[in-house]
């Protein structure tokens, strides 16, 4: 599940079918295992990309906050 998360958020999400996929993708990774930080680091990235912003800070704070020291995680904030 993990690569298939990396694979849509690397690609191009300007499109919105890719956006609306990664976006129903994180929402089921998480269902599944609510532990997994790149499911919520991407899940937060969609909700800033449509300015869900308190979405997305939880979602963020919810990554870090499982993989403090995962670089993935933190530097895929850095900007926020």
């Amino acid at each position: 599940m993990e690569r298939k998360l990396a694979a849509i958020f690397s690609a191009d999400v300007k499109g919105y079918s890719r956006l609306k996929q990664a976006f129903a993708l994180a929402k089921k990774a998480v269902a599944l295992d609510e532990f997994l930080p790149s499911a919520h680091q991407l899940l937060g990235q969609v909700y800033l990309f449509h300015s869900q912003h308190q979405q997305a800070v939880a979602e963020a704070e919810r990554a870090v906050a499982l993989a403090p020291t995962m670089p993935k995680v933190i530097c895929g904030w850095g900007g926020f």
